[in-house]
């Protein structure tokens, strides 16, 4: 995407709403049409992509035919929120009823955010249970669900869709005891039900991704999930207090950054910038917006069976480049996963 990079993120954010596309650089070519929308898939922002497509005029836009596998791609990404909203709300049913109450954590609640919610591609349902965990699964089983235990979540697939059960909201750096994860009632439009407080939805919100970028990667979904909650909730003084906490997790250099690309490539607006992204340095955040692009939502498509050795080449230069966003992380957690990476080239014969 190195060439079209300007012209992608002109789509991206006319998309979220946030600005009008500059034509200079279209029409561009069939070609150059497939690299957009297969970064599009690989960042997982299809839907908004799409969106900014529409915006073009008829003559600027993709080949009919390409159009219409786009549309139909956007279609199924909408049809396949409605589903997710529909088996959320019937799951959450199975637990009230029972008198447990879950909070829906990241995917739906992050859609809600959007000014276009249907158009966020969609990954599982994530149920947080304050209290009353221990029921949570004999309450699923006794619909006739398999349930796979697991010590960080446990898990099941009902209509088609992945669901995780969590005991707590989230894992990171240094213990989270003293956090309180409450629910509150959002004031946005097409969620009803339970989220995360705005402290403990934003230490969510900017922690989950962080740990991701710190193994994998993350894609520009994330991204653009953290800058839709920063620009509802920025001027809450909540906020301030999960800004604290991000920095006694060691995460805020990961943050700032972040941040910052969210203000200089999605065109994020902030009352007060210095106040986030004052202590920003242009040449990191620039490689982390290059790492992003590079790995994609998980480090999606960055592994082929045919070159595994090779892929683990460039995973360790990925740990490498990451090291600086969170270091205190990277000596507790990413060491480990080096040694276990360590271990499956050797159980493979790859060295």
């Amino acid at each position: 995407m190195t060439g079209n990079r300007e012209l992608f993120f002109s789509l991206l954010k006319a998309g979220l709403g946030w600005g009008e596309i500059d034509l200079k650089g279209f029409p561009i070519t069939a070609g150059e049409w497939r690299a957009v929308w297969l970064a599009a898939q690989k960042q997982t922002v299809c839907g908004y992509i799409f969106a900014g497509i529409e915006k073009l005029p008829a003559e600027m836009q993709p080949p009919k035919e390409m159009m219409m596998q786009m549309l139909t791609f956007t279609e199924r990404i909408k049809k396949s929120n409605l589903k997710m909203q529909a088996t959320a709300g019937e799951i959450t049913g199975w637990f009230e009823a029972e008198g447990l109450r879950p909070t829906i954590i990241k995917g739906i609640t992050a859609g809600a955010l959007y000014d276009r919610p249907e158009l966020r591609m969609p990954g599982d349902i994530d149920m947080f249970f304050p209290e009353g965990y221990e029921k949570a699964v004999p309450i699923v089983r006794s619909k006739g669900v398999e349930v796979t235990l697991n010590p960080k979540h446990d898990t099941f697939t009902y209509n088609g869709i992945h669901v995780e059960l969590h005991h707590t909201a989230f894992r990171t750096f240094k213990s989270t005891e003293n956090i309180d994860f409450s629910p509150i009632l959002p004031e946005y439009g097409s969620y009803r039900g339970r989220v995360l407080n705005i402290k403990a939805n934003a230490l969510l919100m900017i922690l989950h991704p962080a740990k991701h970028f710190m193994y994998v990667g993350v894609g520009l979904r994330h991204l653009c999930d953290w800058a839709m909650f920063l620009k509802r909730y920025e001027e809450y003084p909540e906020m301030e207090e999960a800004w604290k906490e991000v920095k006694r997790q060691g995460a805020e250099r990961f943050a700032i950054e972040f941040t910052a690309i969210a203000v200089h490539y999605l065109g994020l607006e902030l009352k007060c910038p210095d106040k986030w992204i004052g202590k920003s340095k242009a040449a990191m955040r620039d490689k982390m917006m290059d790492m992003i692009i590079g790995q994609g939502n998980f480090g999606h498509g960055t592994r082929t069976k045919k070159r595994l050795l090779l892929y683990y080449i460039n995973y360790f230069a990925y740990l490498g480049r990451a090291f600086p966003y969170w270091k205190g992380f990277f000596w507790k957690n990413t060491s480990k996963m080096v040694c276990h990476k360590l271990k499956l080239i050797i159980k493979e014969g790859k060295l």
